[in-house]
């Protein structure tokens, strides 16, 4: 009878453990997401930032070209 109990409460601990791994795995898991979320939006904002830049350049190349023509 002890080794019953014995074994129901060490599998009971067991997967306490293996619960709190998995809890401990899936905060991990959305804190890498979210900082990847946040990594994207800043990428995102700088390559819209690079694009307005070019046409700029671009419009302003134009202009200079249309004055040397």
């Amino acid at each position: 009878m002890n080794n019953i109990l014995s074994f129901i409460k060490n599998k009971k601990e067991h997967l306490l453990n293996k619960k709190s791994d998995d809890i401990k795995n899936q905060q991990n898991f959305k804190d890498k997401h979210n900082f990847l979320d946040k990594k994207v939006k800043e990428l995102q904002a700088e390559l819209e930032l690079k694009e307005t830049r070019i046409t700029d350049l671009t419009s302003q190349n134009q202009k200079i070209q249309l004055l040397l023509s």
